[in-house]
């Protein structure tokens, strides 16, 4: 049971960090500078809506005692970060970049770290590696050099963060059927024991 639980944290982590870096990549790429500070409070409130989802979810699962298997301490900094997003909206500041390159790191991070416990189960795992390096570098990026995450260098972001986003809904949906796939070997082991 402890490898299906693993699969299957990890996959609906992915799947959540895909989606909304793909939204945001979008964001960047469709959207002008002047609007961007309307469209960061939007993310923010998507952002803390959904890990209130997520964190409730994982509450409600535990209590029934449900391998639901969600980071919480992952939701709470989604929910920290999208607070943050809602307050420095206006601004436009550098926070809201710094905030966002936080979020991006600790995505590639995640991604990058489950991608090498589980290398030997999933297919062409060395394009998941490189993508998530390249997320946590983006997201250092933003960090340390918001002053410079401003046009040509957000267009290019958003264009990276949208195909990043799509890989990591992709790749989540390996990790499901990997998941899916361990229970299923699990199942039939357990039937032909009785």
């Amino acid at each position: 049971m402890g490898i299906f639980s693993l699969f299957n944290k990890v996959w609906k982590t992915i799947l959540v960090n895909g989606i909304l870096s793909t939204l945001f990549g979008i964001i960047l790429l469709f959207v002008e500078s002047d609007v961007l500070g309307t469209m960061i409070k939007w993310f923010g409130i998507i952002m803390v809506v959904s890990s209130v989802i997520l964190l409730c979810i994982d509450f409600i699962h535990t209590k029934k005692d449900i391998q639901w298997g969600g980071p919480i301490l992952q939701y709470i900094i989604y929910l920290i970060i999208g607070i943050l997003c809602i307050v420095y909206h206006a601004k436009l500041s550098d926070f809201a970049y710094i905030a966002f390159g936080i979020w991006i790191a600790i995505s590639g991070i995640f991604l990058l770290i489950s991608t090498i416990r589980y290398s030997s189960h999933i297919p062409r795992a060395s394009v998941t590696i490189v993508t998530s390096v390249m997320l946590t570098i983006l997201g250092l990026y933003l960090m340390f050099y918001p002053n410079n995450s401003q046009d040509v260098v957000t267009k290019i972001i958003g264009v990276f963060l949208t195909i990043s986003g799509i890989w990591q809904i992709y790749s989540a949906f390996r990790f499901k059927s990997i998941a899916d796939a361990t229970q299923k070997n699990l199942n039939n082991s357990g039937i032909t024991k009785d």
